[in-house]
């Protein structure tokens, strides 16, 4: 890094950050595929079963899926903000050229 100009270090790529947003997008609609209630399946053949063993193991699998929708939600809430925060640095990117450009 030595050498290298302050803004040459500061440099954020506003497509890069796009990209990234996108792929965190794409990550959590492949877990949210696959895992929405990834119990749920095994539940209805357990069903057929009678034992102690079924019950509990229903109530782990239901609190399991429970906690996987808290999950979900973080993980959208993690999603929306980095969505806002690639907005944030497009804008002050704009803002910073302009002001640079004499435009402001």
């Amino acid at each position: 890094m030595k050498g290298m100009k302050q803004a040459d270090r500061l440099h954020v790529s506003n497509e890069d950050v796009l990209d990234e947003v996108e792929r965190l997008e794409r990550a959590i609609a492949t877990y949210r595929e696959l895992g929405e209630k990834p119990l749920q399946g095994s539940l209805s053949t357990l069903g057929q079963m009678h034992s102690n063993f079924v019950a509990r193991f229903e109530r782990l699998a239901e609190s399991i899926d429970d906690e996987n929708l808290n999950l979900l939600e973080t993980l959208d809430f993690i999603s929306d903000s980095a969505a806002e925060i690639a907005e944030g640095f497009i804008q002050v990117d704009t803002d910073l050229t302009r002001a640079m450009d004499g435009q402001e």
